[in-house]
């Protein structure tokens, strides 16, 4: 497998992550608030209560999933990945970014100046992971 192909994965495994938070949030969230304020407006006023239901055990069944692609797409990961470090950050990584990137567009979440800027490390710490060279000599000596 090729490199690239690993950090990839690494990647997907991430926004598999992100994706879990979100359902989480939609199946643990009091009463289902963000359910009802997406939901309630289009069914009739009746059958909220159990569309909202439904849609909380979906989510929960949904977050269990997104868990297990997750997982299944890191351990490719780790095996494509040039070292199991760079698999691990790209995945810690991505799911970072994709979690705020969900809350800010999804829950209406407020993301400081700060964050940002730790935001963009993160980011750079994975390119500067990605492109590191990797000496043969080295992997000989192992």
């Amino acid at each position: 497998m090729a490199r690239g192909v690993g950090f990839s994965l690494a990647v997907a495994a991430g926004f598999c992550a992100a994706m879990a938070s979100v359902f989480s949030k939609l199946a643990f969230e009091e009463e289902g608030a963000t359910l009802k304020h997406i939901t309630c407006p289009f069914v009739a006023e009746s059958v909220c209560p159990s569309v909202v239901l439904a849609l909380r055990v979906g989510s929960f069944i949904l977050l269990f999933l997104s868990n297990a692609v997750m997982w299944a797409l890191f351990v490719r990961a780790l095996q494509g990945c040039g070292s199991t470090v760079e698999a691990a950050v790209a995945n810690s990584g991505s799911n970072f970014i994709f979690t705020a990137l969900f809350g800010i567009f999804l829950f209406g979440e407020s993301v400081s100046l700060m964050w940002w800027f730790g935001a963009s490390l993160v980011v750079l710490g994975l390119v500067v992971i990605q492109h590191g060279v990797r000496d043969p000599e080295s992997d000989k000596k192992l």
